[in-house]
C-alpha cells in the first residue's frame, strides 16, 4: 500500500527531537522506538474514533444488523478458547450458529443461522477448533448483543434509528431504556479500529504529524519546533478532510443538524 510505513512513521517522530532513525521497530520496549510506536498506537486509535468513511461499517440506506443471541447451550469448555463472531457446528446435528460469548463458564450464547439444535450435541468451534460438552440448548427470546473488540462506536440506523444506542464495556446499550437487553435485532453504523498499516495514506500522514506534535512536546517542547509542527498538522487534517470528502461523497445531508431532523441523535462528522 503507498504511503507512510509505520517504521517511516516511528522514524519520523525520532527525527522531530533528533534522535536517530531506527532500522527496526522494538515493540513493546521502554527505548525510544518503542515509547514512539507506543505513542503513535494511541494516536491511532484517538483519530480513527472520529469516524472517517475508511473505517466506518453500514450507512442509513444499508445498515449493519446486530443479531441477539437466540440461543443458550447449557455446558462447560472441554477444550480450546471460542473466539467472538465464529461460526460454530454441533458436532452430529451438523447445526450452526455464531458464537457470541460464555457467561458464568456454564452458558454459550449463539445465534442460530442453520439447522436445528438438539440436547447433549457437542459444539466445536470452526475457526478456533475449541470444543463445548453441551448437555441442553434453549431459545431465548432476549439477550445482550456483544461486539467486537476493534468496535470504536456504535449508533443506530435504517428502521432503528429511533433507538438511541451507544458501546458500554464490549456491549450495546439502549440509554433511554437503560438496559443491555435486547428483544429485537438492531440496525446500525459501526466505527471501528483499524491499524496504522491498514488505514489511508491520508490517514496515515494525519495520524504521524499528530503523533509527530505530541512527541516533541513530551521529550522537548521547544515552541519554535512545536509551530512547525502544528503547521505540518493543519496540512495533514485539510488533505485528510479532502480525501474525507470525495470518497465519502459528503453533503449538507451529513451533518449533525440534518441527522437530528431524521430522527436519530447529534453526531458531527470529524471533517466539519
Amino acid at each position: 500500500m503507498a504511503g507512510l510505513t509505520k517504521l517511516q512513521a516511528v522514524n519520523e517522530l525520532l527525527e522531530a527531537t533528533n534522535i536517530l532513525p531506527a532500522t527496526a521497530l522494538d515493540t513493546g520496549s521502554r527505548n525510544n522506538v518503542g515509547l514512539a510506536e507506543d505513542l503513535l498506537d494511541r494516536v491511532t486509535s484517538d483519530v480513527m474514533t472520529r469516524g472517517w468513511h475508511a473505517n466506518t461499517e453500514g450507512s442509513e440506506a444499508f445498515p449493519i444488523e446486530l443479531e441477539f443471541p437466540t440461543r443458550e447451550s447449557t455446558g462447560t469448555v472441554a477444550s480450546g478458547t471460542f473466539v467472538a463472531g465464529e461460526t460454530v457446528t454441533q458436532a452430529t446435528s451438523g447445526a450452526t450458529a455464531q458464537f457470541h460469548q460464555i457467561v458464568g463458564a456454564t452458558v454459550m450464547t449463539l445465534s442460530n443461522i442453520t439447522g436445528t439444535f438438539t440436547n447433549g450435541d457437542d459444539i466445536i468451534g470452526d475457526d478456533s477448533a475449541a470444543n463445548w460438552t453441551s448437555s441442553a440448548v434453549a431459545t431465548v427470546a432476549s439477550g445482550e448483543i456483544v461486539l467486537a473488540a476493534d468496535v470504536l462506536r456504535v449508533d443506530s440506523a435504517g428502521s432503528s434509528r429511533h433507538r438511541d444506542v451507544a458501546l458500554r464495556n464490549g456491549k450495546l446499550y439502549d440509554r433511554r431504556e437503560d438496559t443491555q437487553t435486547f428483544t429485537e435485532n438492531i440496525f446500525s453504523i459501526m466505527v471501528r479500529l483499524q491499524d496504522f498499516a491498514n488505514t489511508t495514506p491520508a490517514l496515515r500522514r494525519l495520524i504521524t504529524a499528530t503523533a509527530k506534535r505530541d512527541w516533541q512536546r513530551r521529550k522537548v517542547d521547544d515552541p519554535r519546533a512545536d509551530a512547525g509542527l502544528r503547521e505540518e498538522l493543519v496540512a495533514a487534517q485539510l488533505l485528510a478532510g479532502k480525501h474525507e470528502t470525495e470518497t465519502a461523497d459528503i453533503n449538507i445531508l451529513h451533518t449533525g443538524v440534518s441527522r437530528m431532523i431524521r430522527g436519530g441523535p447529534f453526531t458531527q462528522h470529524p471533517t466539519r
